[in-house]
C-alpha cells in the first residue's frame, strides 16, 4: 500500500533513530560500569580457553607458545588469580586483548570449523539438511533426471546420499499458502489432467470450426467461431442471488478485496476457505462450498453491492471480469493463482479471468474479453454477444500463419521430417 505521509517527512523516523542511539549508548555505559567484573570474567574466560587450545596444538607438534602468546596467557591467568583487578580493566583493553587472541587463534579456529563441517557432512543420518521435493510426490527417478548434477552432488557434499524421491512440493506449499490446495494432487501426466490453454488451431478443432482450402475462412467458419466465442461469455446475468455458486464466490472475493486489500486477513481467510472447500467437493458446487458461502449469500448488503457493480454487464463472465478489474484497482493484486480451483469448475470463466490484464489474450477467452470491452465502452449491458473482434483476430492469425486448411495443417504436423 502507498505511504500516506508527505514526501520528505522523515522527522519522526530520525527522532526515533537518535533516541535509540542515545538509549543504546547509555545502556552500554551503565552495564559496563555496573557489571564490569562479570563481563571481563566471561570475555577473558573465552580468550583464555582459546590460548590454551593454541598451547595444546603447539605442544602436540613439539612446540610452545611464542613470546606474545605467553604474555597474553600470563595476563589472562593473572586476572583470574587476582594478580590483576578485573574492575580496573578498561574497555579498550578488553577489546584489544580479545582482538589479539582472535588473531593468534585464527588458523586453529578455521581448521576446527572446517573439520567439524566435514565430520557433520559425513556422519549425519539420512539426508541431513537436504530436502528434496517432487512435483507430484512420486520418486524422482520416474521424472526427468538431472543426471550429471545429481551424480556430482555427493562428491561436493562429502559422500552424503542425495535422496531420489520426496513429498509433493505442492502439498508442502499448500501448508503455508492454502489457496494452492487444489494443486496438491496435480499430475500433468494423469489421464484426466485438464488440457493446457488451447492455441488457435487446437481451439478451432475442438469446437469444430471448419477451415478448408477450397472455401477459406468463409461464412460457415465465421458462424461456428461466433458460436464458440459467444459461449465464453457464460450465462445471462440475472443478479447475485441467481448466479452460479462459483461466480458468487469470485464476486464476494472481489468485493471484500476492493473494500480492504489483498493482505487483509479476512480476505485471505475467505480465499483459502473457498479453495479448500472446492477441493473437498471435487471441484463442483457442493456442500462444503455452500457452507463457506452461507454468511455471504444471506447478506443483503453483499448482494446489493454486487448487483450495483454488475448492472452494466449482461453475462456472468463479463460481470466477473468487471468486478475482478475493480478489485485489483482498489485492493491490489488478485492473481489467478488465488482461485486455481476455478479452472476445473468452469473453464470459460477461468480463462476469461486469467486473460484480464494481458496484452495478448487466450483464444479460449477472446470472445468474452471482446464483449466485456464493448460493454465497458458503452457503459451498458449488451444483450447479444459481441465477438466480432475475436473472429477478426482469429482470421488474421490464420492469414499470418499461412494456414488455409486445418486438416492439412495437422497432417503435416504428424508427418516425420
Amino acid at each position: 500500500m502507498a505511504d500516506n505521509r508527505a514526501p520528505g517527512n522523515k522527522g519522526g523516523d530520525d527522532g526515533w533513530l537518535i533516541a535509540a542511539i542515545i538509549v543504546t549508548t547509555v545502556s552500554v555505559i551503565v552495564l559496563w560500569h555496573v557489571f564490569r567484573k562479570a563481563i571481563v570474567y566471561v570475555k577473558f574466560g573465552l580468550d583464555w580457553l582459546q590460548i590454551q587450545a593454541i598451547a595444546l596444538c603447539r605442544m602436540l607438534f613439539g612446540g610452545e607458545l611464542g613470546p606474545r602468546g605467553r604474555e597474553l596467557n600470563d595476563y589472562l591467568t593473572g586476572i583470574f588469580t587476582g594478580v590483576w583487578d578485573a574492575n580496573e580493566v578498561a574497555f579498550s583493553d578488553l577489546v584489544k586483548v580479545s582482538n589479539e587472541v582472535g588473531y593468534q587463534t585464527r588458523v586453529v579456529m578455521f581448521l576446527a570449523i572446517v573439520g567439524l563441517a566435514a565430520y557433520v557432512a559425513r556422519n549425519m543420518q539420512g539426508a541431513g539438511f537436504v530436502r528434496v521435493f517432487s512435483m507430484v510426490g512420486v520418486p524422482v527417478s520416474k521424472r526427468p533426471k538431472a543426471g550429471v548434477v545429481r551424480q556430482m552432488l555427493p562428491v561436493f557434499l562429502g559422500g552424503v546420499k542425495v535422496p531420489t524421491s520426496g513429498p509433493s512440493f505442492m502439498a508442502y506449499q499448500a501448508q503455508h499458502w492454502r489457496v494452492v490446495t487444489p494443486s496438491v494432487d496435480w499430475d500433468p501426466d494423469a489421464p484426466d489432467a485438464p488440457p493446457a490453454a488451447r492455441h488457435p488451431l487446437e481451439w478451432m478443432r475442438h469446437y469444430k470450426v471448419p477451415l478448408k482450402k477450397a472455401n477459406g475462412f468463409d461464412e460457415a467458419s465465421r458462424g461456428a467461431a461466433e458460436k464458440a466465442f459467444a459461449m465464453q461469455c457464460g450465462d445471462n446475468w440475472q443478479g447475485f442471488a441467481k448466479a452460479p455458486l462459483y461466480a458468487q464466490a469470485i464476486l464476494v472475493m472481489c468485493i471484500l478485496q476492493a473494500k480492504s486489500s489483498s493482505n487483509d486477513r479476512k480476505v485471505v481467510a475467505f480465499k483459502e476457505a473457498v479453495a479448500c472447500a472446492y477441493t473437498d467437493d471435487g471441484f463442483v458446487d457442493g456442500e462444503a462450498v455452500r457452507k463457506v458461502m452461507e454468511p455471504y449469500l444471506a447478506d443483503e448488503k453483499m448482494a446489493a453491492e454486487v448487483n450495483k457493480r454488475s448492472a452494466k454487464y449482461a453475462f456472468v463472465n463479463t460481470v466477473l471480469l468487471a468486478n475482478l478489474d475493480r478489485a485489483r484497482q482498489k485492493g491490489g493484486v488478485l492473481a489467478p493463482a488465488e482461485f486455481l480451483w476455478l479452472r476445473k469448475v468452469d473453464r470459460h470463466a477461468w480463462y476469461a479471468l486469467n486473460s484480464l490484464g494481458r496484452k495478448a489474450h487466450h483464444t479460449e477467452a477472446s470472445g468474452c474479453i471482446a464483449h466485456w470491452m464493448a460493454e465497458r465502452a458503452c457503459r451498458a449491458p449488451i444483450a447479444e454477444p459481441y465477438v466480432a473482434p475475436a473472429i477478426d483476430a482469429l482470421e488474421k492469425y490464420l492469414t499470418e500463419q499461412s494456414v488455409a486448411d486445418l486438416d492439412e495443417w495437422y497432417d503435416n504436423q504428424n508427418k516425420d521430417d
